[in-house]
């Protein structure tokens, strides 16, 4: 069976190349791609094989980009198309670069107040679009909070996205996250947007502490955490002040009557509190009183976690210790995390012996417990081994697809996990690297091959950075894991000093991680200085201007010290600066303003008439007695040899 893997450097429709996986999700497998049509970088979610040929999944892959290409807002990825082959159903949508909202809080941990803030508030206008459109998102959580290269923050994934008034919430309840949940999703009642806000309000406390309030070992147990259980205020956790508590208690009041009611009023109490945030202020500190996270009774299994704390927590069987509330899945590992529980300060004194002897009991009976887990262990794992006999050998599956490897082991009757996807400088994108076992190794019939794919040669794309500053290239470019390289300057008109006029390689070109990128910094427009082309004739003057990168418009005036056709003067001056493809005013001079009149008694009107044009002045005639005869000129005013402004009227008698 094809893979979505396998879909690495297949085109798409004619149109669209998928070129590298990006991320994976539930319903699908995220490519980034490139729209041979419109010549630009996309985002093409393919859904998974196992959902393709079966209509409820299919049509709600459908729905998700009728639904997600209603929406048009700056704060929402926005979808291009949609599309069936074949072998796959996907989406086109708008490629952000950058990572998401998930992977800043597993490498940073909890973020400023005001970074909170700023993505809160961008999250809340995306869903205002939405919400305005008549849709809940429906799974609001950090994985489709996308955070760009260039500062913009994204909603993304509108996947659980559906008309408020289908009121199918029953379908959106299969897949939404149970850390973000609001109790109404997982309860008769229609999730409206006041659910989109109490997801915002978890959101806001991971954001702040850097875990999520509730966490159990199943998602169901997680689901009845939020049903009965308040969300602790975030300052129990960390140094922040009760207006951040006030903000995610009504956020993630149980009844949505008590929460905000729209996403505009909530976005008006994220602004006001922005406001007041110092924007230089790091994390939140964590409280040195915090609770503690603490496993509640429970049975000894082999996958329990035993969390020692510095005092006795321990309530007897069947109660819950002081103070306690319920907390969350660990939203950055793929798997439940144990229930655990915020407990309060002790209320023994330390000095008190009595909680002492207990935890040395207490010891002694987990020790006496894991002791006999482990013996079991033991046992099962010998009697197993005794009545396993039948093995097969390892097939060799380096460099096969995922299809032809599956092909391999079931002939052999063996099955496949992929246990992760690298990158690879050898590997083809979608074929196998290495296996667990190796080749020709013993495996008990019927058992499992581990498997690592390749996800291809690991590159990334010299990221837009033209007009940012130095310093916001540089971090564009260690974003996508390239370094800066050496800084050029260059003048230019268009891109401002201090901005990036050009990077070598060019945007968007595919590279090697912590390839150098080089950085052209503008230097703003180039100055030069105006040469003098006093007394130089038109030509001449505008070759001059012209080398010296200036671009020269002629004008015209008398003048009575100037000749005819030669430079009066330029504005700006000669010796002052202007800067390279400025334009500069070349005056000529037309000459006197006055000249003299030319004698034409005597000549035939077309001789007289030449010879004024000539000189400058317009002419006209009359006939002595209404009629020429000779065809001679016997007068002219104003009479030759007179003054007379260059375009005058001359009048001439004719006979």
């Amino acid at each position: 069976m094809r893979t979505t893997s396998d879909l690495c450097g297949r085109v798409l429709d004619a149109r669209y190349r998928v070129d590298r996986v990006v991320a994976t999700g539930g319903m699908g497998t995220v490519y980034e791609g490139f729209d041979s049509r419109l010549e630009r970088v996309v985002a093409i979610k393919v859904m998974n094989d196992d959902l393709v040929y079966e209509p409820g999944f299919t049509d709600r892959f459908v729905t998700e980009a009728r639904a997600a290409a209603r929406l048009s807002d700056p704060h929402v990825v926005a979808v291009y198309d949609r599309g069936r082959t074949a072998d796959a159903v996907y989406l086109v949508m708008e490629y952000v670069p950058g990572r998401t909202l998930r992977k800043e809080l597993t490498f940073g941990g909890r973020l400023p107040v005001a970074r909170a803030l700023d993505i809160l508030t961008a999250v809340l206008k995306g869903l205002a679009a939405a919400h305005a459109a008549g849709f809940v998102h429906g799974d609001i959580k950090p994985e489709n909070v996308l955070l760009g290269d260039r500062g913009e923050i994204k909603v993304t994934d509108f996947g659980l996205a559906r008309a408020i008034e289908a009121g199918d919430h029953r379908a959106s309840l299969l897949l939404g996250t149970a850390a973000y949940l609001a109790p109404e999703q997982t309860s008769d009642r229609t999730p409206d947007p006041r659910s989109d806000l109490y997801s915002c309000g978890i959101l806001a406390f991971e954001m702040l502490t850097g875990h999520v309030p509730f966490r159990a070992d199943s998602a169901d147990d997680v689901l009845e955490l939020h049903r009965t259980q308040r969300v602790p205020d975030p300052s129990a956790f960390v140094e922040v002040d009760g207006d951040m508590d006030a903000l995610c208690a009504r956020a993630t009041a149980k009844d949505p009557s008590d929460r905000f009611q729209t996403g505009a009023e909530m976005l008006a109490v994220v602004t006001r509190l922005r406001r007041h945030v110092d924007p230089h202020a790091g994390a939140p500190a964590v409280r040195s009183s915090a609770p503690v996270l603490v496993p509640p009774p429970t049975a000894v299994t082999p996958e329990t976690l035993v969390v020692q704390t510095t005092w006795d927590a321990q309530p007897p069987p069947g109660e819950d210790p002081p103070g306690a509330e319920s907390t969350s899945e660990d939203p950055a590992s793929g798997s439940p995390a144990p229930a655990v529980a915020v407990v309060g300060p002790p209320t023994s004194k330390p000095g008190s012996p009595a909680p002492v002897a207990r935890k040395r009991r207490r010891g002694r009976k987990v020790f006496g417990l894991a002791l006999l887990a482990t013996v079991a262990t033991l046992v099962g794992y010998f009697a197993w081994q005794a009545g396993t006999t039948e093995t097969v050998n390892t097939p060799k599956l380096a460099g096969m697809t995922r299809s032809e490897a599956l092909a391999a082991l079931n002939d052999v009757g063996l099955t496949m996990r992929v246990s992760e996807e690298k990158y690879s400088e050898r590997r083809e994108a979608g074929t196998i690297i290495r296996s667990d076992p190796r080749p020709g190794e013993r495996v008990a019939a019927n058992g499992t091959v581990s498997v690592v794919m390749s996800k291809g040669p690991e590159r990334y794309r010299v990221p837009k950075v033209r007009g940012m500053s130095q310093s916001a290239a540089s971090q564009a470019l260690a974003a996508v894991n390239l370094k800066t390289g050496q800084i050029l300057q260059d003048y230019s008109r268009k891109v401002p000093e201090g901005q990036v006029i050009r990077t070598d390689p060019k945007i968007a070109t595919p590279l090697k991680r912590d390839t150098a990128v080089s950085l052209t910094i503008s230097q703003g427009p180039e100055p030069v200085v105006v040469p003098d082309v006093r007394g130089m004739t038109v030509d001449q003057a505008q070759a001059a201007l012209a080398g010296g990168g200036l671009k020269p418009r002629t004008t015209e005036r008398f003048d009575e010290s100037v000749p005819f056709g030669r430079v009066i003067a330029t504005e700006p001056g000669n010796g002052s600066t202007a800067y390279r493809g400025d334009k500069v005013r070349v005056i000529v001079s037309k000459g006197s303003q006055f000249v003299g009149v030319p004698s034409v008694v005597g000549m035939t009107i077309e001789s007289a008439t030449s010879t004024l044009e000539d000189a400058g002045f317009r002419v006209t005639t009359r006939e002595q007695f209404g009629v020429t005869v000779a065809n001679r000129v016997i007068s002219q005013d104003p009479s030759g040899g007179t003054q007379a402004g260059r375009g005058a009227l001359v009048t001439l008698t004719v006979t």
